[in-house]
């Protein structure tokens, strides 16, 4: 199923009769605080995802701004 996004009135959801297909050509990883090399690499090749590893302590906690 897809769904038009909230909060339209006439937001719906329907079936896919084709189920789009993302494949990743190269992967890696860069150094923690790598934002010049985050740069460099988006630069090179186009958008990048980035995750960061949290504590349960940020994630129950963390409402904005800088977190210690």
């Amino acid at each position: 199923m897809d769904c038009t996004p909230p909060p339209f009135p006439d937001s719906f959801c329907y079936a896919l009769d084709n189920y789009p297909s993302v494949k990743v050509d190269q992967f890696g990883s860069l150094p923690v605080n790598g934002i010049d090399a985050m740069k460099k690499e988006i630069y090179a090749r186009g958008p990048i995802t980035c995750s960061i590893m949290a504590t349960k302590k940020f994630e129950e906690e963390y409402t904005g701004g800088i977190f210690s």
